[in-house]
């Protein structure tokens, strides 16, 4: 998998993450010694463009922590890490409010080749719309505005 590093998926599921309303990216390990040390974006869809609020061309080949300075002690690295050594996917929600980055965010993060895949959803965006039965409110859904 490590000479699959710098590798974009095929054009079908690029077409499918394109399509996504929601934030795609794919970003491959940086070494250093055999151990990881940051992450390098090769790949955001235009959601991912719109909930991060930069334009592609400022994100892909461009190192995590560079990216997001602060994101990188607060966990969010070290999350990364763990998910491409491990092998397994995971999900963490995150708060952000700093110049580089804004928003209430869940992140669903699954290793892909040496690094990995982040499904990430602003959740500010999501709205709470109640539903009835019989008259009487008994659950909520979910909606995108």
């Amino acid at each position: 998998m490590a000479g699959d590093a710098g590798r974009l998926p095929d054009a079908e599921l690029l077409v499918m993450l394109d399509a996504d309303s929601q934030g795609w990216a794919l970003a491959r390990s940086v070494r250093e010694g055999g151990h990881i040390v940051d992450f390098e974006l090769t790949y955001v869809n235009d959601a991912g463009c719109r909930l991060l609020g930069r334009a592609r061309e400022a994100l892909l080949g461009v190192r995590c922590r560079r990216l997001w300075p602060d994101a990188m002690h607060d966990g969010t690295l070290r999350l990364y890490r763990q998910v491409v050594e491990r092998r397994k996917p995971m999900t963490r929600t995150v708060y952000h409010d700093r110049a580089t980055l804004s928003g209430h965010f869940e992140l669903s993060v699954g290793p892909f080749g040496d690094g990995f895949a982040a499904r990430f959803v602003d959740l500010r965006q999501l709205t709470v719309a109640p539903q009835s039965a019989g008259g009487k409110q008994v659950w909520f859904e979910l909606r995108r505005p």
